[in-house]
């Protein structure tokens, strides 16, 4: 190794160094609805950020635990999956488990989240099952809400 090119810890802190540039490995999904329920596509629940314009009452459901299990390569137990929402139309929308996934909120157990207009919202799924695998005849997922904020408007 010639010499002043080992990287040394010091050198690579970001408090020493300046900004350090985060490369987000996901592309923004958009989703315009006008009312009635749609399913959220596997690249729109993967996608890591779903813009939401909401135009009329819109409901949202996740997809299956089968497809968010056939659109992940090498998909385990503990695979986790994060995903923020904005809905930045005129009306509230209505978030929806769907077969195979469990709704876990902080206050209590439900199946339907809403989120009002100009509001942001992160979810998380977990695999909690895949079929076949440890004994488990069925895909599962575990769905966590992390709470709602404001979003800002331009």
């Amino acid at each position: 190794m010639a010499l002043g090119t080992r990287r040394t810890p010091e050198r690579m802190s970001p408090l020493l160094s300046g900004v350090v540039l985060q490369k987000l490995n996901f592309l923004p999904q958009t989703l315009t609805t006008g009312g009635g329920v749609v399913t959220l596509t596997a690249a729109q629940a993967l996608g890591g950020f779903l813009a939401l314009n909401c135009d009329d009452a819109q409901t949202c459901k996740f997809p299956t635990a089968d497809v968010l299990c056939a659109a992940i390569p090498g998909v385990e137990e503990g695979t986790a999956i994060y995903l923020d929402v904005i809905n930045y139309g005129d009306t509230t929308a209505t978030f929806a488990i769907n077969t195979g996934i469990t709704n876990y909120t902080p206050v209590t157990v439900v199946s339907v989240l809403t989120m009002a207009t100009l509001t942001a919202r992160k979810f998380l799924l977990i695999c909690t099952g895949v079929n076949g695998v440890n004994g488990k005849t069925a895909n599962s997922w575990n769905l966590y809400s992390f709470g709602i904020t404001a979003a800002a408007v331009a």
